[in-house]
């Protein structure tokens, strides 16, 4: 977790691993409260120094520029992502595993209105429009907001089969469609023109 994560990136994954029988825990930089969007205070269950490993490592988006440029934070996904089994990303949060080194040579994917801006930072990368999420084996990144949620039941369903992952959807009252196509960045309208003012009307 760090200052302006997008709450839907962490709650909606954090939700389904728990559904799903997962130790979920969070972990930040300092044992100080983080502010989350929209005016949430969070303090994490550890801090950097004391953190334990885990199978998955999860990353949130949100505001993320002070993020990217945040050495201790970078390095510390560096670190746990070698020995995580998979390592996820939910909307901007891939802009943190580019900056980490993490996405050289892969695909990724994230919120519809940031593709280009990851083009950018990351030439490494093939960056997607078409998928909620895309999975390169371990790295996983998905989509802005509610797609983590639909990568998370991804990563529950790598580990633990479609059937579990399908009960545990369920059990959340969620619809999810492992086959979807359903991608927001792929919609005609993210081609228009962007209109400020008076052209907006």
């Amino acid at each position: 977790l760090f200052d302006g994560a997008e709450i839907i990136d962490y709650a909606g994954p954090w939700e389904a691993f728990g559904e799903a029988g997962f130790q979920t825990f969070t972990v930040a930089e300092k044992n100080t409260p983080i502010h989350a969007v929209f005016g949430q205070k969070i303090t994490a269950d550890y801090t950097f120094a004391n953190s334990p490993a885990a199978d998955v490592l999860l990353v949130p988006g949100g505001a993320v520029e002070k993020s990217m440029g945040n050495a201790a934070l970078l390095k510390w996904v560096q670190k746990n992502a070698q020995t995580s089994k998979h390592v996820m990303s939910v909307c901007t949060g891939a802009f943190i595993l580019a900056r980490a080194g993490l996405l050289d040579g892969l695909t990724a994917t994230t919120i519809s209105h940031s593709i280009d801006e990851l083009v950018k930072i990351s030439p490494k990368t093939k960056v997607v429009r078409d998928q909620r999420y895309v999975d390169n084996g371990k790295i996983i990144t998905t989509a802005g907001l509610s797609s983590g949620i639909d990568g998370a039941f991804h990563v529950i369903e790598k580990i633990k089969g479609r059937g579990e992952a399908q009960a545990t959807a369920l059990g959340m009252e969620y619809r999810w469609d492992p086959d979807s196509k359903f991608a927001r960045a792929a919609l005609a309208d993210t081609y228009f023109p962007h209109f400020d003012g008076i052209d907006a009307q």
